[in-house]
């Protein structure tokens, strides 16, 4: 019979047994299956029901298609024919020209299937294909790529890796005899079993196996050219190491070190040692030790460890090569802690354990900090925060208040000069409220700063107390105002505008004691302040973009100042503080931001800071930036650019140039040819001290050979 119909019954019953399989790629458990077809037909004496013409089976959580599917009950065998499985579940399909379902033992057999995993954009092509009752997936020969695959036809994609007696286990672990990597139909590479690559994210190579991981190439003129092969070496399923020398022919062996805890999701360490001889330049012995560790004790306690050390301040930037190099560290350290590391070209690096608890309104806070300093200064004269206990009652509602309290205690060392233990407990009140349109709030609060020294130095005593109280009145309002400009026939423009102009008026009085301590930024602040901040915040919101353009302005009157006679105050000091500026520009193609300061006793304009971004306009994407800072003395210009052409050749163009010294501060151009599994690319970055050569060929789903920077500029 033509024509879309639905099942009986007594078919659904029998189908209901499908409810068996319980796995991906087969069909998942669902509480209800709808079943249509072209046809229907009950075939011998009632021992096989036959589906024939756009076989539609469907559940919340899967579906397949097929064109010809025949059920025996007494056997519980389902045999379906050009069929497609999809797990909604998993976001992933498996499909074929025939295969054999047996629904007692919950197995599956196919001569031949393509099996895509979607959320890893990886593609199985595997023969003698069959999925066991333990969920393991066989196949005696498997192509694995991320590239297109006809699932009929017999043939190679641009990249793919060959197997044979594949098996898939329920927990993405993988096996295989055998690993031949193709470039089209060519073999380029064999390997066998023992040095199966590990750490990439195919499911054939997640099998955590000790051998070679792909290797790194570097060069620039005072490095020379070099070569790094890393060897990954698992002791256990939770803890290994990767090796990584990697050789310079003008500065000899570089060695790299990486160990990677994982215990549980929430208890995961990753540390990273490199160390060279750098005798060739008469440099010695250098080295960085850097290290992170989370443990996630409960919801609400966790602890954590910080570790960055470095022989000198020049070797990250000097040696940002290979696997430990700065930028690639940077980068697993944001994919796996989700946790920044300080600036190559900082004077110091900290080191800090800490941990921390929360309960309702109560925060609390222990930590440790050591700086390791390679500044101008001398190194036994920086002060160390070797231990700071926080504890903070977040505001909560009492009455019409909402108060809060913090309490914090430092203890401080250095080798020179004084240091000792700093104890600050702080009380602040918080009142909202209006008053006809402007919405208000009065904060009052008092702190009480405690020193007691462990070194005098050159104070005559070890103990002192100073105190101060701080008010502050913030106020603001809305005004908004719609507009709506006809265009005659081309149309209608509609805006709104919103107008939020604001003050505060801050105060703090005078420390009780001025002679203290500095041990924290709080402990400069020698006399009373008395000062109001005003300005306006303008919106403009379009009806497809909220918004549009922000702009602030806004300037600080300081009333302790303007006490002082003006001639007696350098005109950045005097009553009215400069004059700041902001201008922001949000559009779908175009971003624009421009800051200004603005200053009244003779400077004029402090800074500009210029930025405009556009997407899809003349090129893909477009970035040009301006800085100007008279205080600094710097002028600085920055261009970056990216565009596709032909949808294949893409071209990345960065420069970065010092208006005040004529000079190029960096200069990088990189070439890449994309394709939807592969990335080819080549470039160089040039300074007035170094010039580099890079290269990248990423195939998408096995990893990157080369810099990773091309990568993340062509995902």
């Amino acid at each position: 019979m033509k024509g879309l119909k639905t099942l009986s019954l007594f078919l659904v019953c029998f189908l209901f047994l499908l409810l068996k399989i319980n796995s991906l790629y087969a069909l998942p458990a669902s509480s209800k299956i709808e079943v249509s077809a072209d046809r229907f037909e009950i075939l011998g004496r009632g021992e096989k029901l036959l589906a024939e013409g756009n076989v539609f089976i469907e559940s919340k959580d899967f579906f397949i298609l097929a064109d010809q599917a025949i059920f025996d009950p007494r056997r519980e065998i389902l045999v379906l024919k050009r069929f497609q499985i999809q797990d909604l579940t998993e976001n992933a399909s498996l499909r074929g020209d025939s295969a054999t379902v047996d629904l007692r033992f919950n197995q599956l057999e196919s001569d031949s299937v393509l099996l895509f995993l979607k959320k890893q954009n990886i593609r199985i092509k595997a023969y003698g294909f069959e999925k066991n009752a333990l969920n393991e997936y066989k196949a005696e020969r498997a192509i694995i790529t991320s590239c297109e695959l006809d699932c009929e036809k017999e043939e190679f994609p641009p990249w793919s890796i060959e197997v044979k007696n594949f098996i898939f286990g329920p927990d993405e672990l993988s096996k295989a005899e055998a690993t031949k990597f193709r470039a089209g139909k060519f073999p380029l590479l064999y390997l066998p079993k023992s040095i199966l690559m590990p750490k990439v994210s195919l499911p054939v190579l997640q099998e955590r196996k000790q051998g070679f991981l792909l290797p790194n190439i570097a060069q620039g003129n005072r490095l020379g050219f070099g070569f790094q092969l890393p060897y990954f070496l698992p002791l256990t399923d939770q803890i290994d190491f990767t090796i990584s020398p990697l050789y310079l022919t003008k500065r000899g062996l570089l060695f790299d070190l990486e160990n990677r805890i994982t215990l549980t999701e929430n208890i995961k360490s990753v540390f990273n040692y490199r160390y060279i001889d750098d005798r060739e330049k008469g440099e010695g012995k250098r080295w960085w030790l850097t290290g992170k560790i989370d443990v996630g004790l409960r919801e609400n306690l966790d602890v954590h460890l910080d570790v960055d050390l470095v022989s000198d301040k020049v070797f990250l930037d000097e040696f940002n090569v290979g696997e430990g190099g700065f930028d690639r560290v940077k980068s697993r350290y944001l994919e796996t802690f989700r946790r920044d590391v300080d600036d190559k070209t900082q004077d110091y690096r900290a080191s800090s354990l800490w941990g921390q608890w929360f309960r309702g309104s109560l925060y609390s806070r222990i930590s440790s900090t050591y700086y390791n300093y390679h500044g101008p200064n001398d190194e036994k004269t920086i002060l160390q925060p070797l231990a700071n206990f926080h504890l903070n009652i977040l505001p909560f509602e009492w009455h019409a208040l909402l108060p809060t309290f913090v309490f914090d205690y430092y203890y401080f060392y250095r080798e020179r000069d004084y240091y000792g233990h700093r104890v600050s407990p702080k009380l602040e009140l918080n009142y909202p409220f209006k008053f006809s349109y402007l919405r208000n709030l009065f904060t009052l609060s008092y702190t009480q700063n405690l020193y007691y020294l462990s070194e005098r130095g050159n104070f005559s005593q070890d103990k002192f107390s100073s105190g101060f109280v701080s008010a502050e009145v913030s106020t603001y309002t809305l005004l908004k105002r719609s507009y709506f400009l006809p265009f005659g026939g081309r149309g209608s423009l509609s805006f709104e505008h919103v107008l939020k102009p604001f003050a505060i008026l801050h105060y703090q009085s005078k420390p009780s004691r001025k002679d203290v301590p500095i041990f924290v930024d709080e402990d400069l602040l020698k006399e009373k302040t008395l000062a109001l901040e005003y300005g306006l915040w303008q919106f403009f919101n379009l009806p497809t973009s909220y918004n549009f353009i922000v702009v602030k302005a806004y300037q600080i009157y300081d009333i302790e100042k303007a006490k002082k006679s003006a001639t007696s105050l350098p005109p950045e000091e005097r009553a009215f503080s400069d004059l700041y500026l902001q201008v922001l520009l949000q559009g779908r193609r175009i971003s624009a931001r421009y800051d200004a300061t603005y200053n009244f006793y003779g400077y004029g304009f402090k800074k500009h800071y210029f930025t405009i971004t556009t997407n899809k306009v003349l090129i893909d994407r477009l970035n040009l930036q301006y800085q100007e800072d008279s205080a600094w003395k710097t002028r600085q210009a920055i261009f970056e650019a990216y565009h596709t052409f032909w949808q294949k050749l893409a071209l990345h163009f960065y420069a970065t140039r010092n208006l005040k010294l004529n000079e190029t501060s960096e200069l990088k151009l990189e070439l890449a040819y994309l394709e939807d599994c592969y990335l080819l690319g080549f470039g160089f970055t040039s300074t007035p001290k170094d010039t580099k050569f890079h290269f990248m060929v990423n195939l998408v789903g096995l990893g990157g050979l080369g810099t990773s920077s091309l990568g993340q500029n062509y995902p």
